[in-house]
């Protein structure tokens, strides 16, 4: 179940103000009147008659003073989904006559208690917060008034204070309560002298000592606006099933609201389905045969000390299958029961926590588990518990090299027939297994030891006819290779290491041939280890190939020597290296290397496809000028393509900056097919990157950053980590617009931006275009437009010593420069100037004499006083002038006898 947070809808008036009006506070009074404010407190003191709304235009992070008083009645104070930011010490006050105060729609961060009702607040009444979301030291510190909360999330050290007293009620209606103070010092987040009521809704703590009659608390794990929580409160009747019960021939199912009233209906056979993440505090005790707890999927967790399942002598059968599993201590524990207890399955589970298996009886049966734990068997098994591990993964986190009996203890009789370890699992090998050394990552872990069925026989390989009729295995991979005749191909049976120091593929000139890995892994340990001595062709297919040493996989050590490697993992230093003319090719197939080539003759390399884990793509300088020439066509590379001069990317393809990781290797960029790059927004030549500003961040003094599309968000270019020296950066558009309301394009300090080729436009709630900590310069292929009825500027340069230049574009937008500043224009030291094009309505604010020149452009305003040059004057066209589709009426120009130089 999922409580709806409702938005509450306020006056049209307010919604009109917020439309039309550019301060950062509107009040609309009950009669619908408007008026823009620049502070709260400016926007408070206009509210003398009770019942206004003071509507929010912008996030606002202010300081409200010690105590921020409120004393007039049914104030609303409507966020406007925006943020309240209130410095630590700083709070509300609503004083008597403040009755029916509400905060609606938008969140609030204090570091201060966020409502003081002591002194003066006797008579205050009922205070209510609507869809909001408080992140504060608590909601109240009280001793009158309520507060009712509705459709809200509370996330803050508290939810009240300690010092609230019983004179005080807090009501929270399908809220969200996080609190991250302690439960036992906090009593959950709620201090025990208010009276407190919890009407739905969720909370990471116990509520039950605020749920009201009619009401009920249920223990479930929900995410609720992005708050980790462990308990649903619900209307008695409205309770939902979390747990289906199954009868034993599958005719009957059974709802029940908790695991522990379906547990209690066991009698055996049933199959037990969670239907959402639970959290139990209590011990599970299982005394029926042949019970199935199927987790669907969901989490099952015991994040509190003590048993986790506890089974009995009639257990015999217990599965737990298919979902997750969290255990503070052990997942099973049968010390209570008695000889009796037969088979127990886990199947397709992943299990972390502390152990699997801490008991005195029993079969445990393990396929397709996940144990990422402190210990897989415990210590305490006693000789007359047997675990069988099939398969899955086995990675404690106590290191088996420090006691290997921390692994799995003995006297407990473990038997490993499959899956993949952290660890040397040698010692508790099923008959007929065998363990093989292996780097590769499974369920997300590193695993370096994989166990296999040796089969009857123990064949390491074998050799299919070029006609798939035949097949005839041999007991060692040399053996096949000798027999090994062209066009046929041979199959690895399982996992083989290579002891020889450099294996010699002895194959004819012009032989073809395949190695078929068949999902194993063929590994060496030491020197070089594939040479081809001949003019063969050899395709590596389907598995892994592993290079344990410094030495090379692939070496070519005849002329016309080919190697394709085909839907593959290779690991090791370098892929090839020779001496001669020759090819390898890579389709669909992973690298994890230090270098990939160290040639010195004309070998050729051509990679489709795989995602590649490097240091180098040539090894060292001389590799570089002379080494292997490498064709990309498709994959992803830890290495920028272009970092290497004979590295090149195929016709119809293109580099993409990116972030992307698998297991827990992580690539930069891909090669992907030109008609794909539908999805990035920006290039830096040929590379090409997902977002403006990842390529803004990737780019060098002098580069130039090509906007590909559209772009309706806005843009803020953070600061380069030098700042040593000013990176200039030419900003192409490429005839795109950039739209937004806000601050529109933000530039931080580091950088000085040419713009051209595009356009940008305001679009509703406008402040400005540029936000400016660097200098920045406009030519006229760039325009500046406004939607109807939206304000804005153009320029804001909160601090520092910036050159602006605006050179010919044209600029249909509110004001030039943003007047709102703390400071004025003398704080430019450089030159700030508009040359030709055409500007609407500049409302520009009065700088000191020199901050701004002008020496161009039609104007819809009187540019008199920033028209510094003696060979410059501003005529007045009259009115009705229009120019450039604008209603316009001055003009710069040169200055000739017979005109007049108007001064207003």
């Amino acid at each position: 179940m999922k409580f709806p947070m409702r938005k509450t809808v306020f006056l049209a008036t307010a919604i009109l103000a917020r439309c039309l009006f550019g301060g950062a506070f509107t009040v609309v009074s009950p009669g619908g009147a408007t008026a823009d404010y620049d502070t709260l407190a400016a926007a408070r003191n206009a509210c003398v008659q009770g019942g206004e709304t003071i509507v929010f235009n912008q996030d606002v992070a202010e300081s409200i003073g010690a105590n921020f008083t409120i004393a007039v009645p049914n104030l609303t104070i409507d966020l406007n989904s925006h943020t309240l930011t209130i410095p630590a010490g700083q709070f509300f006050q609503p004083l008597n006559g403040a009755d029916g105060l509400t905060f609606a729609n938008g969140s609030i961060v204090s570091g201060e208690t966020l409502l003081f009702l002591q002194g003066g607040s006797e008579n205050v009444g009922t205070i209510t917060f609507r869809d909001c979301r408080v992140d504060a030291v608590c909601i109240a510190y009280a001793s009158y008034g309520t507060v009712d909360m509705y459709d809200s999330t509370v996330c803050g050290r508290l939810v009240l204070s300690q010092g609230c007293a019983s004179g005080f009620t807090f009501n929270a209606y399908d809220c969200v309560l996080a609190p991250f103070q302690s439960a036992t010092d906090g009593a959950g987040g709620i201090a025990t002298g208010a009276s407190a009521n919890f009407f739905g809704g969720y909370s990471n703590f116990d509520p039950q000592a605020w749920v009201p009659a009619g009401y009920a608390a249920i223990a479930e794990s929900h995410t609720v606006d992005g708050c980790a929580c462990t308990y649903a409160v619900y209307r008695e009747g409205s309770v939902p099933d979390t747990v289906q019960l199954i009868s034993s021939d599958g005719t009957a199912t059974n709802g029940y609201t908790s695991l522990g009233a379906a547990v209690s209906a066991l009698a055996g056979g049933e199959t037990l389905r969670l239907l959402v993440d639970i959290d139990i505090v209590e011990a599970i005790s299982i005394s029926h045969p042949a019970v199935t707890f199927d987790l669907d999927g969901h989490t099952l967790a015991k994040r509190v000390a003590g048993d986790f399942f506890v089974l009995d002598n009639n257990a015999s059968g217990f599965t737990l299958r298919n979902g997750s599993a969290y255990t503070y201590n052990s997942l099973f524990n049968t010390v209570c029961a008695v000889s009796g207890l037969g088979e127990v399955y886990l199947e397709d589970l992943s299990i972390t926590g502390q152990c699997v298996i801490y008991g005195t009886y029993g079969t445990f049966h393990l396929a397709g588990v996940v144990a990422a734990t402190d210990y897989f068997v415990s210590q305490g098994c006693s000789a007359q518990v047997a675990v069988c591990f099939e398969s899955g993964v086995v990675a404690p986190a106590i290191s088996p090299t420090d006691n290997q009996q921390n692994t799995m203890y003995t006297p407990a009789n473990v038997s490993v027939s499959g899956g993949s370890f952290t660890f040397d699992p040698s010692a508790w090998l099923a008959d007929g297994c065998y363990a093989e050394a292996v780097q590769e990552t499974v369920s997300g872990i590193a695993c370096s030891y994989s166990v296999f069925s040796a089969g009857g026989d123990l064949d390491v390989a074998s050799v299919v006819s070029s006609d798939g009729a035949a097949e005839i295995g041999y007991t060692t991979f040399a053996a096949a290779m000798e027999s090994i005749r062209p066009g046929e191909t041979l199959k690895l049976l399982r996992n083989w290491t290579v002891a020889d120091d450099d294996y010699t593929l002895a194959l004819d000139f012009g032989v073809s041939i395949t190695v078929d890995l068949n999902g194993f892994t063929l590994s060496n340990t030491s020197g070089n280890f594939i040479t081809l001595s001949s003019g063969a062709e050899v395709a590596f297919v389907n598995g892994s190939i592993s290079q344990q040493n410094a030495g090379s996989v692939f070496i070519l050590q005849n002329p016309g020597c080919s190697v394709v490697v085909s839907n593959c993992t290779v690991r090791g230093y370098c892929l090839v290296w020779g001496d001669q003319a020759g090819s390898v090719s890579l389709a669909d197939s992973d690298t994890v290397l230090s270098y990939t080539a160290s040639c010195n003759g004309n070998t050729t390399l051509d990679i489709s496809g795989g995602a590649h884990y490097m240091s180098a793509f040539h090894d060292g300088a001389a590799g570089a000028a002379t080494g292997t020439a490498i064709c990309i066509a498709g994959g992803r590379y830890r290495l920028n393509p272009f970092s290497d001069p004979l590295v090149s990317v195929a016709d119809g393809y293109c580099v993409k900056r990116e972030d992307y990781s698998a297991g827990v290797l992580s690539y930069g960029y891909s090669v992907i097919a030109s008609g794909n790059l539908s999805d990035c927004e920006a290039r830096i030549g040929a590379m090409h990157y997902g977002t403006l500003e990842g390529a803004v961040a990737e780019a060098l003094d002098g580069d130039s950053v090509v906007l590909l599309k559209n772009r309706s968000s806005a843009v803020r270019i953070a600061s380069p980590a030098d700042l040593s020296n000013v990176r200039r950066i030419a900003l192409d558009l490429g005839g795109n617009t950039i739209s937004a309301g806000g601050s529109m394009f933000w530039i931080e300090p580091g950088y000085a931006f040419s713009v051209s080729n595009g356009s940008f436009r305001a679009t509703a709630g406008m402040s400005e275009v540029f936000v400016l900590f660097s200098d920045l310069s406009v030519d006229s292929s760039v325009s500046f437009a406004r939607d109807a009825g939206v304000e804005g500027s153009l320029v804001n340069i909160p601090s520092g010593d910036i050159s602006v230049y605006i050179d010919g574009a044209d600029i249909d937008i509110g004001h030039l420069f943003n007047a709102n500043w703390s400071g004025t224009l003398a704080r430019f030291t450089g030159e700030t100037v508009y040359r030709g094009g055409s500007i609407l309505y500049p409302q520009s604010p009065v700088p000191q004499s020199g901050a701004l020149e002008i020496s161009g452009g039609w104007w819809a305003a009187d540019p008199s006083q920033y028209v510094t040059a003696q060979d410059l004057r501003v005529r007045d066209y009259g009115e009705n002038y229009a120019g450039a589709g604008k209603v316009l009426r001055y003009r710069v120009e040169g200055a000739t006898d017979g005109f007049i130089v108007i001064v207003k």
